[in-house]
């Protein structure tokens, strides 16, 4: 009961339309098609490891903006993400942010313009470049009709970042 105070006293109009407009992308249901190049790093990889490995991928980003060839080229060469096995040029389809993809490639993604490739990535796979190759814009969203979910989005948000801030100076202890 404390919880959903507390969001009634922080979800104010002005704050959910801020909200709103921050993660358009979400609510609307945008959705854009990519393509990637994923060179894997092991999860215990040491940061020299991950070094050598995202200066590989940034070897075959220079490959790809020198032109000496496409992007669907260099992924089917140097791609290892399993999917791409029958030379698929790393196309991921279309998919929006709701479809279970990873933040730290959604976030990306979504923000890099049609054709443009992103610099190296770290996801818990490993490096990936990203190249968005096409975007379609959502439907606009209807703010009256839409603020239960606008709220219950806000309400998580807000609970991640007050969890991420008590992390910083709590004592964790596992036995």
């Amino acid at each position: 009961l404390r919880w959903i105070e507390y969001v009634k006293s922080k979800a104010t109009d002005a704050e959910l339309k801020k909200f709103l407009a921050a993660h358009n992308d979400l609510f609307s249901g945008t959705s854009v098609r990519a393509s990637h190049i994923l060179l894997r790093t092991e999860p215990e990889a040491t940061d020299a490891e991950k070094a050598k490995v995202k200066q590989q991928l940034l070897a075959v980003k220079k490959l790809i903006d020198d032109g000496k060839m496409t992007f669907a080229q260099a992924a089917n060469k140097y791609s290892q993400d399993p999917a791409n096995e029958g030379g698929g040029g790393g196309d991921l389809d279309y998919f929006n942010l709701n479809s279970g993809f990873i933040p730290e490639f959604t976030d990306v993604a979504f923000k890099l313009k049609t054709g443009a490739i992103s610099d190296p990535v770290e996801t818990p796979y490993g490096f990936h470049l990203i190249q968005v190759t096409d975007r379609k814009e959502g439907k606009p969203v209807d703010f009256e009709q839409n603020k239960p979910y606008i709220t219950s989005a806000y309400a998580a948000e807000l609970q991640k970042d007050l969890l991420t801030e008590a992390r910083k100076t709590a004592k964790i202890d596992v036995k």
